[in-house]
């Protein structure tokens, strides 16, 4: 179900413009934000204004995960370069640093038969993929807690709106259970509660006590 089917109107620029990096996709996002409004279903200004804060928190987690291990990526091409330099002239003759950069990045992109390839080539250097994994961890290891503290605020960003979503609702709901004990007063079991006086008159109580036979006399 499309997100313009279930809002109002005056959200629809809100929820379309997002921050984008490169490389990034639209459609994806699109995903994610109608999967979220299906989910939680908005009926109110502010919270749809929550919903939103919810998606963008959500996107920026994602993302930053994908920054954690585009960072270890990029810096084990460096940390390659750097063994790659200390290799002998015949290295560059049958093992071109450009061919395994490309299987380098093919392996990153989840190639398997790529990642098959570069293991067997680097072990004629003694060398692994964990080998460069650990060289690349130990050059951004800064970056990687940065990067954890940022996850951790757009953690907190989107749990705090669920909880003022929630929040908003019992707080809605207990209004309209506080006024439907107000319009309903304080009858109890159809019948008149404690404390309560009876509006009939003395007639009437007259006459619902007086004999049948008596009623003609």
């Amino acid at each position: 179900m499309s997100v313009a089917a279930i809002r109002p109107h005056q959200f629809a620029t809100l929820l379309r413009r997002p921050a984008f990096c490169v490389g990034e996709d639209f459609t994806e996002f699109e995903r994610l934000r109608d999967d979220l409004v299906e989910e939680i279903k908005p009926v109110t200004c502010a919270e749809y204004l929550l919903v939103n804060d919810i998606v963008v928190a959500q996107w920026e987690l994602l993302r930053l995960h994908g920054f954690r291990a585009g960072m270890l990526n990029a810096h084990m091409l460096a940390a390659l370069k750097n063994h790659a330099s200390r290799w002998s002239r015949d290295f560059h003759q049958n093992d071109p640093l450009t061919t395994l950069l490309r299987l380098l990045r093919d392996s990153a992109a989840g190639n398997a038969e790529a990642r098959k390839k570069l293991e067997q080539r680097l072990k004629k250097y003694q060398l692994t993929l964990q080998d460069l994994a650990t060289a690349a961890f130990e050059q951004n290891i800064e970056a990687q807690i940065q990067t954890d503290r940022l996850i951790n605020a757009a953690f907190q960003r989107r749990e705090a709106a669920f909880r003022e979503i929630e929040r908003r609702r019992s707080s809605r709901n207990q209004s309209l259970i506080d006024a439907t004990k107000r319009i309903t007063g304080p009858i109890i079991d159809g019948g008149i509660a404690p404390g309560e006086q009876r509006n009939d008159t003395a007639s009437d109580r007259i006459t619902s006590v007086m004999p049948i036979g008596d009623a003609g006399r």
